[in-house]
């Protein structure tokens, strides 16, 4: 679980940094658009492009069959739970 966490964590900031890699917002001053509009539509960006990476991550959990990161095969018994042998 924590692995997918800072899988999830990596994979956010990778796609921010590409989002925001060569911004500047003087090369937007030529354009008719208004600085509010230009974050809004980043930001629009940014959820929609989180959304592929956390779908595989959800889904890869839902397919790991690891239940919790528990492990599906019995426990070992105790030494006091064992049978004691018939003489």
């Amino acid at each position: 679980m924590v692995f997918a966490v800072l899988l999830g964590g990596v994979i956010s900031a990778t796609i921010y940094n590409w989002l925001t890699e060569f911004d500047s917002f003087t090369s937007y001053a030529f354009l008719p658009v208004e600085v509010s509009e230009v974050i809004d539509a980043k930001l629009k960006s940014y959820a929609l492009a989180n959304l592929l990476p956390a779908t595989v991550l959800v889904l890869a959990a839902a397919t790991s069959g690891g239940g919790g990161g528990r492990s599906s095969r019995p426990l070992p018994r105790s030494p006091r739970s064992r049978p004691t042998p018939s003489r």
